[in-house]
């Protein structure tokens, strides 16, 4: 028994050594070009450090706390703030494939299928092969790989929603236990706590429970322990349960209405924009080996349809909400929808490699045809450079998209890197800069100002940040407790939005702001920032 179970021990150990190589080695490769770019994830560098340096409980916030958590601890061990966050998300993100790896196997092999054809053993080397592609598939995506570079909070949602698959599967099989359902709502109601996007899919998740209800009940209940605590501490503290979704629904709104509201024509591209952005976030190869999986799956009636619930209850999801103004569109909500379409990758991959079964001996068909192999090779090998394609249409999608997303080229290219307005800004600051606290003014407060700021290796509170799409109330208690602090430091100052201030040839002014007085001396610009130092009266 020892003897014949080893070679699927050997193969099982390869697959893992080699989806883990992949997964770190490329990124290893691309990190020292790579460069914290969205400001999310600098939001959350400054927060997770915040609570490092004093660990508290977490009742109610615009995130979902356990990221937070989870970035705090590892910051507590390790305080590099721009190198241990990326090192969480890299071993998350392989994680992540290792579990998908794991699910695809179980899941989405000759098993599933209903006709089954007689394959028997012909497709086990296919099926294996197929399952690791998806593994790796899943670690070269551009989407996946960016955001895993950078301190964000999908690659450990989508790492907690692997596990979820991992046990669902385990759970529903005849010998499935109720422990495994109630460990896959235990990871689910997690997952919950670091995104929202969760939050609907928990009622779906439970269908490949359908045969065992007991289970599913118990996975529900399990699965619902975060939203409803959340929502509850969200009643308390600011009187709404859903405070965070109407408030950002609202916030969408207004950014809307600065554009023009909403028309016809935005309507059309709001809604064609996740999909487009898995056709690049996903490169056309995989995308069409999923969408050949999906629709093989629906031609054989595989058990495996299952599985797409969630994919089309979060799709249906944000192109509803995508059309009606009511949410930021951004390339990253898209991450859960690859997620969860990838597996059936594996199912079009092994499509392919039955197309010519009844034309050959039963012993020549054990191994997949060598024109798959190539196949499979190339698509792997097309994913990085095809990342970088939209940039080839930038300025049309930059008009296209002008007052509904950013430059989608920036947002899918696998390693993020500063674009050269932003880059000007920083290199302005550095130079004239010692150990001074920075207020910038102006800009995008949550990409270009968090950029500047974050890149002068400055934390809370040495640093500030004001926007005209603050509130006021924001505004006055920011602003208080930065000057408060700090009687002199930089000011980095948007011209055009603030084209009052004094200009860099003039002398020393003193400005009032709020309720304190400031003397500005101007120092440098590159055209679009004016750096002043300013002096508190």
């Amino acid at each position: 028994m020892a003897l014949a179970l080893k070679p699927f021990r050997t193969v099982e150990f390869r697959a893992i050594l080699r989806i883990t190589i992949v997964g770190l080695t490329t990124r290893l490769f691309a990190l020292p070009w790579a460069e914290t770019v969205n400001g999310d994830a600098l939001s959350r560098i400054h927060l997770a450090s915040a609570w490092a340096r004093s660990p508290h409980w977490i009742s109610a916030d615009i995130w979902p706390p356990l990221h937070t958590y989870v970035t705090g601890a590892s910051l507590w061990l390790l305080p590099w703030p721009f190198v241990t966050p990326v090192v969480l998300n890299i071993l998350f993100s392989i994680g992540t494939a290792l579990g998908l790896w794991v699910f695809t196997r179980r899941e989405f092999g000759a098993k599933s299928f209903a006709s089954g054809q007689g394959l028997g053993e012909i497709v086990v080397a296919e099926h294996e092969s197929a399952s690791r592609f998806v593994a790796i598939a899943f670690l070269l995506l551009p989407l996946v790989f960016r955001n895993s570079l950078m301190a964000l909070s999908e690659p450990l949602y989508l790492f907690l929603l692997s596990l979820v698959l991992v046990f669902l599967a385990q759970a529903r099989r005849a010998s499935g236990r109720l422990d495994q359902a109630m460990l896959a709502g235990l990871f689910l109601t997690l997952a919950a706590a670091v995104r929202y996007e969760v939050w609907p899919l928990i009622p779906v998740m439970a269908l490949p429970l359908w045969r065992k209800p007991g289970f599913a009940l118990a996975f529900g209940l399990v699965a619902l322990a975060f939203p409803l605590c959340w929502m509850a501490s969200s009643q308390i503290q600011f009187g709404d349960p859903l405070y965070v979704l109407n408030f950002q629904s609202a916030d969408t709104a207004k950014v809307l209405a600065r554009y023009g509201g909403m028309t016809p024509t935005k309507q059309v591209v709001r809604s064609l924009f996740f999909p487009m952005t898995l056709f690049f976030g996903m490169t056309a190869g995989v995308l069409g080996l999923s969408l050949l999986g999906v629709w093989r799956s629906f031609r054989e009636q595989a058990v495996s349809l299952v599985w797409l619930a969630p994919f089309g209850v979060l799709l249906g999801l944000l192109f509803y909400k995508s059309i009606s103004g009511t949410l930021n569109l951004d390339e990253r909500y898209s991450l859960a929808l690859a997620f969860l379409l990838l597996p059936y990758s594996a199912v079009g991959l092994q499509g392919l490699g039955r197309m010519h079964l009844s034309q050959k001996p039963l012993g020549q068909a054990a191994l997949p045809t060598p024109w798959v192999k190539w196949f499979r090779r190339l698509t792997l090998l097309s994913i990085f450079p095809l990342g970088y394609v939209l940039y080839l249409a930038e300025p049309l999608t930059a008009t296209w998209l002008q007052g509904i997303s950013r430059s989608p080229a920036q947002q899918i290219a696998p390693i993020p890197r500063l674009n050269p307005p932003t880059r000007s800004l920083i290199d302005l600051v550095a130079r004239h800069r010692t150990r001074e606290a920075l207020m910038v003014w102006g800009f995008d407060a949550n990409q270009v100002a968090h950029q500047v700021i974050f890149y002068q290796h400055l934390l809370e509170p040495e640093q500030l940040t004001l926007s005209h799409s603050l509130l006021p109330h924001q505004q006055e208690t920011l602003q208080h407790r930065f000057l408060s602090r700090h009687a002199t430091g930089l000011l980095l100052v948007e011209i055009a939005e603030y084209p009052e201030l004094p200009s860099l040839d003039a002398p020393p002014t003193v400005i009032r702001f709020d309720r304190f007085s400031l003397e500005l001396s101007p120092m440098a610009t590159d055209g679009s920032g004016l750096l002043y130092r300013f002096r508190r009266l």
